[in-house]
C-alpha cells in the first residue's frame, strides 16, 4: 500500500475502529460476548432495563435482521428476554435485560472506563474535548449527507 494512503482520514478512521473493536472483543472473548452485543446490553440497561427492538435498531444504526440476530444471541445466552406486544395495533418486540445481563454490564463498566482512561493517557483533557468535538462534527455531517 502507498504510504500516502496511511494518512488518509477515512483510512485512519477505519483502522482505529478495527483496532478498538479488536481490543474490546479480545477482552470480551472470555465472556463469550461481542462488542455489538455489549453495546445492546448497555443500551437496554440504560433504558431502565427494557426497550424495543426498533429503538435498538435506531441506536445501533443497523438493519432489522442484524439487530434481530444480536438480540437472538443475547437471548440464547440468557442475558436478555423478549416478548411480543401489540401497541396501537402494531406488533412490537420488547427487549428486557436479565439479572445475568445486569451483572455483566456492571463488570464491564470498569473495562469501558479503562479504555476511556487510556485516551486520557494519550491526550490532554483539552485534546480529548477537541477530538470529541471534531468527531461529532464529522458524524453529524455524515448523517446529513445520508439524508440528502
Amino acid at each position: 500500500m502507498n504510504d500516502s494512503h496511511k494518512n488518509d482520514i477515512g483510512f485512519l478512521f477505519k483502522k482505529i475502529d478495527e483496532k478498538l473493536e479488536k481490543h474490546v472483543n479480545a477482552n470480551l472473548n472470555s465472556l463469550g460476548i461481542t462488542f455489538s452485543q455489549l453495546k445492546v446490553l448497555f443500551f437496554v440497561h440504560e433504558a431502565e432495563n427494557q426497550t424495543t427492538q426498533k429503538e435498538i435498531e435506531t441506536f445501533l444504526e443497523v438493519s432489522h435482521p442484524t439487530t434481530n440476530g444480536i438480540i437472538k444471541r443475547l437471548e440464547e445466552k440468557q442475558l436478555v428476554k423478549t416478548e411480543m406486544t401489540i401497541k396501537n395495533g402494531r406488533m412490537s418486540k420488547n427487549v428486557a435485560i436479565t439479572e445475568k445481563g445486569i451483572d455483566l454490564c456492571s463488570k464491564n463498566e470498569t473495562d469501558q472506563n479503562l479504555l476511556e482512561n487510556k485516551f486520557g493517557e494519550w491526550l490532554s483533557e483539552d485534546g480529548k474535548n477537541t477530538l470529541r468535538e471534531l468527531l461529532l462534527k464529522i458524524y453529524e455531517n455524515l448523517c446529513r449527507l445520508e439524508k440528502s
